[in-house]
């Protein structure tokens, strides 16, 4: 009985030209393909299938254990993250293994350029990353309401929605989810 839990198919192949050729040949002798490199392997899969469609279905326990160690290799150590969007606040799930198949990547948000060594944020200029997400220019557009509505700093701090980024003026605060750090963002 052959039995690896890493092997491959090769190692199986040369199981059976070893071991099992003797029971397998006198089948493989009447088959069209009788000189195949894989004639042996053929019968052998054949074989098991016809036992498998034979017996009523079952997890496999190889396949599980299988499954459950790459898995387990899968979500080992940081290769797997729920990173937050800077923006919206919304958590996204991100695993190593498959993150260049999804819409979803980590960014490492605060960055020098490489041609003028300027800080970035997201790949733009601080001055332009204030004019799009500043406090200051949101409430510009938004806090001048109606003279018979409220105003919005009239009942609100923004404090707790604010993020001060190195390299901004006095009045260089972002406006972002509170729970959003700039460790992790999601774009």
């Amino acid at each position: 009985m052959w039995e690896d839990r890493f092997g491959t198919e090769a190692q199986l192949q040369e199981h059976l030209r070893e071991k099992h050729a003797h029971v397998l040949e006198p089948i493989c002798e009447r088959m069209l393909r009788r000189n195949a490199p894989d004639v042996l392997y053929s019968v052998y899969c054949e074989a098991l299938a016809v036992k498998c469609r034979s017996l009523p279905p079952v997890a496999g326990s190889s396949l599980d254990r299988t499954a459950l160690h790459t898995f387990t290799h899968a979500i080992s150590g940081d290769k797997v993250e729920a990173l937050m969007c800077f923006s919206c606040g919304g958590v996204h799930p991100y695993v190593q293994e498959v993150a260049d198949k999804g819409d979803i990547q980590w960014y490492q948000p605060m960055q020098h350029s490489d041609s003028t060594g300027e800080l970035l944020f997201l790949g733009q200029p601080l001055d332009r990353v204030k004019e799009l997400l500043g406090l200051q220019p949101y409430l510009s557009r938004y806090n001048m309401v109606d003279p018979l509505q409220v105003q919005l700093t009239t009942h609100k701090s923004f404090e707790d929605w604010c993020l001060k980024l190195p390299g901004l003026e006095d009045d260089g605060e972002l406006l972002c989810c509170p729970e959003a750090g700039t460790d992790n963002v999601v774009c």
